[in-house]
């Protein structure tokens, strides 16, 4: 770009088409020679997240970097068969690398009363990692003193009450930080990809009536 607020595009002289070329006026010494150094500002723009990593390239060259210029007030930088011209090649490098993120929403079990029957939930954890990007997403036993993936503990003060995450539906595969065990696997594809934890408290001795809650840490692997 030409512009500190990169909106305006650094084009050529050398087609008929906008956007054009930097003009730049130039106090010359006695002796007829000049220096002015011209900032060229570049951007990558966002919107590319499925680029694979690697080490990127563009090179600049032949008509592509053509300098002119005319040593006359009247000179017209449009008309590059009339004036003098110098090629100045330069490279453009970019190294792209792999990266991740993660979001989830609450495991919110809602409302209940007695715990004498399976109280079931869901929440999503979404994963955005760069293309062909492998990752593990582990979740930990909670902040509460939970011993596994299927005995967290939501406390309420002294009391608790204990419930599971799991990666399935059937609620038979428990979701732990076990890298192997009991993790979830996917690959990377630049997009969010969503995936499902579902939760469940067991039947148990139904604990006092309060506000039962627990942490528990994501662990995104990659």
């Amino acid at each position: 770009y030409k512009n500190r607020a990169q909106n305006n595009v650094w084009g050529s002289w050398v087609w008929p088409y906008p956007p054009t070329g930097q003009t730049v006026d130039m106090r010359l010494k006695n002796n007829g020679t000049g220096r002015k150094n011209v900032k060229i500002r570049a951007e990558i723009k966002a919107g590319q997240a499925t680029t694979p990593p690697g080490p990127y390239l563009s090179s600049f060259a032949g008509n592509h970097t053509l300098i002119s210029f005319a040593y006359r007030s009247v000179g017209n930088c449009n008309v590059i068969s009339g004036l003098g011209g110098v090629r100045v090649p330069f490279v453009v490098t970019a190294n792209v690398v792999g990266a991740c993120t993660v979001n989830s929403t609450d495991l919110n079990f809602g409302t209940t009363g007695l715990l004498n029957s399976n109280v079931d939930t869901t929440n999503i954890i979404s994963v955005q990692c760069s293309p062909g990007i492998p990752y593990t997403i582990g979740l930990s036993n909670g902040s509460s003193g939970g011993s596994g993936p299927t005995n967290r503990i939501m406390a309420a003060g002294a009391n608790s009450t204990t419930y599971g995450i799991y990666s399935d539906p059937a609620r038979t595969s428990a979701w732990g930080d076990s890298i192997g065990v009991n993790t979830v696997a996917g690959v990377g594809s630049g997009f969010n990809q969503n995936f499902t934890g579902y939760g469940r408290v067991p039947p148990q001795t139904t604990p006092p009536p309060g506000i039962y809650s627990d942490t528990v840490t994501i662990t995104l692997t990659y």
